[in-house]
């Protein structure tokens, strides 16, 4: 496999008369995206099966575009939702367009379609990618996926689902599921919590962070040997890169065995 990527040379050490460089991801302001560590940090808080109004705010109540899933980032790191999925019982109904920066504390409202209008109180919107979430009023099972298909989260629902209001966390984030309009005036609250507050946003100048280092910042393109230490007559040297501490990009032949190729 041809790869390119970027890393920050921290040592070598002399393996078997092999040179073997550690690397370690270098460290950046820019990089504001953090993997995500535990799926927990990802918390389905609201479902809208059987819509009763114009829950998108485009103006058109339609029982299918107005249906809406939402998604809260209860970590404490930014995560970038680029290439998950969201699953109901019938299979994958929106795949995440990548980049999709969710930070921390910030809501996403999965609407079926339509043109959602309005701020949503700073969550992140988006359409279906299939056209439609196809969410039954008589039950259903939603479902979040990362990129590989590797399970996240889901919540199951029965008939409650179809009481033309949302099912919602009570308390948001952490409560189990009640219809809305039990712990709330309202028969839904797609971006904000139950009592209409709005959930974290992202801070001045947040809303796009980027994974990759500006073009101003791209380090030189250096071949795999130009890291590797010299080896001295004695048979001793090659210890410590002459990059080391250098942030570099590597282009070179990897060959291995990778998880998903």
């Amino acid at each position: 496999r041809h790869q390119r990527t970027t890393k920050e040379i921290h040592s070598e050490i002399m393996l078997q008369g092999f040179a073997k460089v550690l690397f370690f991801p270098a460290l950046s302001a820019l990089m504001a995206i953090s993997s995500l560590a535990d799926p927990t940090d990802l918390v389905i808080n609201e479902i809208l099966a059987d819509p009763p109004g114009d829950a998108n705010g485009d103006g058109v109540v339609n029982t299918s575009q107005d249906e809406f899933v939402e998604i809260v980032n209860t970590g404490s790191a930014n995560v970038d939702l680029g290439g998950f999925r969201l699953k109901d019982g019938f299979g994958i109904r929106h795949e995440f367009p990548s980049p999709t920066v969710l930070c921390s504390g910030q809501a996403i409202v999965i609407f079926g379609g339509g043109i959602p209008t309005g701020g949503f109180s700073g969550a992140v919107v988006q359409q279906a990618s299939s056209g439609m979430l196809g969410l039954n009023n008589g039950g259903d099972t939603v479902t979040l996926e990362d990129d590989i298909g590797a399970f996240l989260t889901n919540v199951s629902y029965g008939s409650e689902g179809g009481q033309d209001q949302s099912l919602t966390r009570n308390p948001d984030l952490s409560g189990s599921f009640s219809q809305h309009t039990s712990v709330s005036p309202t028969v839904y609250s797609p971006g904000t919590k139950v009592d209409g507050t709005p959930f974290d946003t992202c801070e001045p100048g947040e809303p796009t962070p980027s994974p990759t280092a500006s073009p101003t910042e791209t380090p030189p393109l250096v071949m795999i040997h130009e890291i590797q230490g010299t080896k001295s007559n004695d048979g001793n040297g090659g210890d410590v890169s002459p990059l080391e501490g250098q942030l570099v990009m590597v282009e070179a032949i990897v060959v291995g065995a990778f998880l998903g190729a």
